[in-house]
């Protein structure tokens, strides 16, 4: 670490180097979470009501939030800008079609804020009375029209906001979703909620079960704290947050047996999620697992799952669930294709994203590569910029060219060495950077000191010499931390003075 000491070796006063936000929104989430959790539990209305408005008022004020903290000004840069990335429109990190059919639009900024506007006031719109079913229908729409503008954004292409659209749908065709007041127990009133749980429950097990096959495949258990380790140790490069968040990584970071105990017991909730569907008590305390297990990561990882994923998550704790309730409820879907379209589109809606929910990929090789990034953006965290890592003139999958780097408003550095990137991953890597010669490879948009290009290097050959043990070497571990704690040092004094040519 920083030996806050100047050049005649007196102690000088430590400089502030994260200058991000320690907590963020997210933990104002995970607050307005809490409240919405126990009124729920304690509802004495029709529980699947009561769910639809809490869900869609919390995911109005959040999409407000995050438009006005930096979607918007995100889009209105991106759509001039003239990247690589820029000249398509879709969803997933690699704007994709629409469920890989349909072609997503092209929105001017001004209809991109209509689209949010849109999207907004038909979910808050959905909790009144009057045609609920119609403004969750215009929200299934429009959140399209909007999320497949802004892919490469933060809190936007990732895997945060994937669950919206399926959950609007399901509840515009639930019977129950318009009447108030009125408890139902029927099948027929409960199974569009089963089937979000579903879907949910469906997509927390496949990611734990591809783990566990990763870690068959390669021998290696993925809880033994060393992938949880390398994964933090990136988000110190690419998302630090404030002081306070860095330091809490480079202690995990430096703590490889805590995060063994972290690892397996999110492996554990994740595979044995399915139980939530089993009774309100095991749905409830899935439910308050699930919001410790995204502020975890949100705090070493810097992703944030809080504000848009977990509301959905609420549903687990209503009252009437069992597993014969969910076994009738995919009964009944399965006796009415082809005769109630509503329960017919839930059914095969629900069996498709089950489907893709359970032959995920998990990113993970066992090794993982020497590569990492960091932005001159304090709030790297937040809402509106792109995402450090994915995009890359290394990245054959998610390329952006060199002489894109100097067109964004911002210092962006990307180093390492992929001369030995493991084979199952050198398919994401571009060729030229898998046959680089020498001892680093080093993309950046502004003139790179030599101080810090020298600590880069240092970074870079301290990594090649260290060996699986070293996860677990507390000198080599500290040595690591105080070494990247050095080159962002460096980095921040670094002047952004955009250069011609890259090194």
């Amino acid at each position: 670490m920083h030996d806050g000491k100047d050049g005649n070796g007196k102690a000088s006063a430590p400089e502030r180097l994260h200058r991000g936000r320690n907590f963020g929104a997210p933990v104002l989430w995970l607050l307005g979470l809490i409240p919405l959790l126990a009124r729920m539990l304690h509802a004495k209305v029709n529980p699947a009501r009561s769910f639809q408005c809490c869900y869609c008022a919390f995911i109005a004020v959040s999409l407000c939030w995050n438009h006005f903290e930096g979607h918007r000004s995100f889009y209105r840069w991106f759509s001039s800008s003239k990247i690589e990335p820029s000249q398509k429109r879709g969803l997933g990190h690699a704007g994709e079609r629409i469920y890989g059919l349909l072609p997503a639009p092209w929105l001017s900024p001004l209809q991109h804020d209509a689209a949010c506007a849109a999207l907004c006031f038909s979910l808050l719109g959905s909790c009144f009375c009057w045609a609920p079913r119609l403004c969750l229908g215009v929200a299934f729409l429009a959140w399209f029209f909007y999320y497949s503008q802004i892919f490469c954004a933060t809190k936007a292409g990732g895997h945060g906001s994937t669950l919206i659209p399926g959950t609007l749908l399901m509840m515009a065709l639930s019977p129950a979703i318009e009447d108030t007041y009125t408890w139902k127990d029927s099948v027929e009133d409960w199974w569009a909620l089963d089937f979000i749980k579903l879907q949910v429950a469906a997509t927390y097990c496949g990611s734990g079960l591809c783990k566990i096959a990763g870690s068959l495949y390669f021998r290696q258990f993925w809880g033994n704290g060393t992938t949880l380790q390398a994964y933090t140790f990136d988000a110190m490069w690419s998302r630090p947050g404030g002081e306070f968040t860095w330091q809490l990584q480079a202690i995990a970071v430096q703590c490889p047996r805590a995060l063994v105990l972290a690892a397996t017991l999110s492996l554990l909730f994740e595979v044995c999620f399915p139980l939530a569907l089993k009774s309100q008590e095991l749905g409830a305390a899935f439910a308050c697992a699930a919001l410790a297990f995204h502020t975890g990561v949100y705090f070493l990882q810097g992703f944030d799952f809080l504000s848009q994923w977990c509301p959905v998550i609420l549903l687990f704790a209503l009252p009437g669930a069992s597993w014969q309730m969910t076994w009738a409820s995919l009964q009944e879907g399965a006796a009415s294709l082809g005769l109630d379209l509503g329960l017919s589109l839930a059914f095969l809606y629900t069996a498709c994203s089950m489907f893709v929910s359970l032959t995920m990929v998990d990113v993970w090789y066992g090794e993982m590569p020497r590569w990492w990034s960091m932005t001159g953006v304090p709030e790297q965290r937040e809402a509106g910029f792109m995402d450090p890592l994915i995009y890359s003139p290394a990245n054959a999958k998610h390329y952006l060219p060199e002489e894109d780097l100097p067109k964004f408003p911002y210092k962006i550095l990307q180093f390492g060495y992929l001369s030995q990137v493991p084979k199952e991953l050198q398919k994401f890597v571009r060729p030229e950077c898998l046959q680089h010669e020498g001892p680093m490879l080093l993309f950046a948009n502004f003139p790179v000191p030599k101080e810090l290009k020298d600590a880069l290097e240092k970074m870079v050959h301290l990594s090649l010499r260290s060996s699986p043990k070293d996860a677990w070497d507390s000198k080599k571990l500290r040595e690591m931390v105080d070494l990247q704690r050095l080159c962002r040092l460096h980095f921040e004094r670094a002047e952004h003075r955009l250069s011609k040519k890259t090194d």
